[in-house]
């Protein structure tokens, strides 16, 4: 009820079809209206109170989440009759903001659940305006977790992990809404749903909508809206999308790489040289970690550097990734037990990937000829930028005989640091999975974490030292009575 002056009280929700909203673990926190007939607007929600919040609640989500899990499918439509339709005719996986654009907030409870992302809005305007500004939150959110893992449990109680968000969008034919196409015909929908479009070809298609194509200044617009679209893209994609492009707008694939070219080098341009903002890394000594050399470089950055500088331990750090992890096979779909799973940024994953298909060629001792290898030169930009930055750390001497032990060192820190970041997620998800009276995933999800403390204390283990008795041997054989 809301109370007017002179009309007294009265019905916020009047002339609406009411419907109770919950958040995730099914308790009631407000209430929306859907307008009956042409009143504005189509949507009303309870107003912002402690407990609800529409921008971190998204309508159906606790109906939907198990069979999100199930699936490894989220599809977001936009309202809540869409949801109740879809979840009617056996489409379980579907949730809908509240009468809002999507969020970093519902992307945030998306991502717990699945990296898999179906956006079918409407396909007038505001809905492809809406489906934009969707589009941007998932965007960011990713961009700003893309150094952190997510563990995500399947209904088969399988865990994997994934850094980013795969999107698709539903095209719906004009003057439909998800709730029409499921009752005119829910095979369509779900027809619809298999041929959703790849992001990329929906930001062609929703940028050029209102373009002339046929006038010149009109592509000229069309390129320079989807110029930022292709800066983000690396590899074959961005070629595909490039020679996609010369077809649609009618440009010349040459003309566009070369407007990428000098895009680049101008978001470049105001950078400073990273000669002068990196300071060189100290490396490890008597088992202490690497130090970090400015906010720029990880441990990670560290290790790919130094195993860069001498491939020939790779295969000794594999050993002991094998090893350490051999005892605990519970988690180890989850980390892996190989070089690459240890590399979770991007950039170093692109960078690994590349010198690998390169056969792991060993660095020219003048790292300025470095450039000039052919795996280099295959490098886009950025990641020639990034490479560079990882060859000016400062590296151990190659006649230093502690240099393995230092490499060694360095991959304890990574895992270390992973299972950090893994271990506090899974605490999270187990204490939702409590919450929501899941106890069988609550007690995976516990029996997992509690491995995960396990293989850490491995991993922290000091080394044993080769000068002195180790005290756990001297301890061991006292017990023994040796």
């Amino acid at each position: 009820m809301i109370y007017h002056e002179e009309r007294g009280y009265y019905d916020r929700f009047r002339g609406r079809l009411m419907f109770p909203i919950r958040n995730q673990k099914g308790a009631v926190v407000g209430f929306g209206g859907r307008a009956l007939g042409d009143a504005q607007p189509k949507y009303m929600n309870t107003p912002q109170t402690l407990l609800f919040d529409k921008s971190q609640t998204l309508y159906g989500l606790d109906m939907a989440r198990d069979h999100i899990r199930q699936s490894d499918a989220c599809v977001v439509v936009e309202g809540y009759v869409d949801v109740l339709t879809a979840h009617q005719h056996g489409f379980r996986n579907v949730v809908a903001p509240l009468g809002t654009a999507l969020t970093s907030g519902h992307v945030g409870l998306i991502k717990k659940l699945s990296q898999h992302v179906y956006l079918a809005l409407d396909a007038d305007a505001a809905g492809r305006s809406a489906t934009m500004k969707g589009l941007r939150a998932l965007q960011d959110t990713s961009d700003a977790d893309d150094t952190r893992l997510h563990a995500v449990v399947t209904g088969q109680g399988a865990v994997h992990w994934a850094n980013d968000i795969n999107l698709r969008i539903i095209q719906l034919p004009d003057g439909n809404d998800p709730d029409d196409v499921i009752k005119k015909d829910a095979a369509h929908w779900r027809r619809l749903i298999d041929e959703a479009l790849p992001v990329v070809d929906f930001y062609i298609s929703a940028y050029t909508a209102d373009l002339d194509l046929s006038n010149a200044q009109h592509q000229r617009t069309a390129l320079d809206r989807l110029l930022p679209v292709l800066a983000q893209l690396e590899g074959t994609q961005q070629r595909v999308y490039i020679a996609r492009l010369e077809h649609v707008i009618g440009i010349r694939a040459e003309v566009i790489l070369d407007l990428l070219r000098e895009q680049r080098s101008a978001e470049r341009r105001p950078r400073r040289d990273p000669r002068r903002t990196t300071q060189p890394a100290a490396p490890l000594r008597n088992g202490s970690a690497p130090a970090v050399p400015a906010s720029k470089t990880s441990r990670e950055d560290y290790l790919l550097a130094l195993l860069l500088r001498y491939p020939h331990v790779c295969d000794t750090v594999a050993v002991w990734l094998v090893d350490s992890i051999a005892p605990y096979p519970h988690i180890l779909p989850l980390l892996g037990a190989d070089v690459p799973r240890l590399l979770e940024q991007t950039a170093n994953r692109m960078v690994w990937q590349q010198w690998q298909a390169a056969r792991a060629l060993p660095l020219p001792a003048d790292l300025s000829d470095v450039s000039m290898m052919p795996w280099v030169q295959a490098l886009d930009v950025s990641l020639r930028a990034h490479l560079e930055h990882l060859l000016l750390l400062k590296m151990p001497d190659s006649t230093d005989y502690m240099y393995v032990q230092i490499i060694e060192q360095c991959v304890k820190e990574v895992r270390k640091d992973q299972l950090l970041r893994w271990r506090e997620r899974l605490s999270h998800q187990a204490q939702d999975a409590m919450a929501a009276g899941h106890q069988e995933e609550y007690q995976q999800l516990m029996h997992l974490l509690t491995v995960a403390m396990a293989y850490q204390s491995v991993v922290s283990r000091p080394e044993r030292t080769r000068t002195f008795d180790d005290l756990r041997d001297t301890l061991r054989q006292a017990e023994q009575g040796t």
